[in-house]
């Protein structure tokens, strides 16, 4: 085998390493670790209170871990969540929209907060299939059209990484 054919290992997409969270003095998620590879469909599944939403909320920093690491992208999330935020689509438990705008004013102020071309709206849109109502107000949608919203968002941009709680 030559030099060439040897395979550089691939950066994960998601890395933990005895991730560990209490709430409320109770433990919650204790010591989880995770290898997720680049380009692939990774699911939690468990019943309800089983931590599934917490390590969601540890993975994108809404939540400090009590101990162990988070890399996303081969990036130390406590080091640089600030840079790691603009490389990242999500969408942690509920819709959080601005129910007095408009879909496509929501998705206009997500775009200026990320620092997003607003061309990009277009396109998330067409994705969820909400270019009829998005000039809608939001407070005028069913729950399922604010998930598919809340997703177009966490779409904006063309992240590398899409971490999605409860998409369904």
């Amino acid at each position: 085998m030559t030099q060439g054919a040897l395979a550089m290992p691939q950066t994960l997409a998601i890395e933990t390493r005895d991730l560990s969270k209490a709430l409320g003095g109770r433990p919650v998620v204790h010591n989880v670790g995770l290898a997720v590879p680049r380009g692939s469909v990774f699911g939690f599944l468990g019943p309800n209170g089983a931590g599934k939403t917490t390590v969601m909320r540890l993975l994108v920093g809404l939540l400090k871990a009590d101990s162990g690491s988070v890399r996303l992208l081969g990036i130390d999330l406590a080091e640089n969540r600030k840079a790691l935020m603009g490389r990242i689509g999500a969408f942690i438990e509920t819709p959080g929209l601005y129910e007095n705008l408009s879909g496509r004013e929501n998705l206009k102020l997500a775009c200026r907060l990320r620092r997003i071309d607003t061309a990009d709206i277009s396109r998330v849109l067409d994705i969820v299939a909400m270019e009829g109502a998005a000039d809608r107000r939001v407070r005028s949608y069913s729950l399922g059209m604010k998930q598919r919203m809340a997703l177009a968002r966490a779409l904006l941009g063309k992240p590398a990484l899409l971490l999605l709680d409860e998409p369904t």
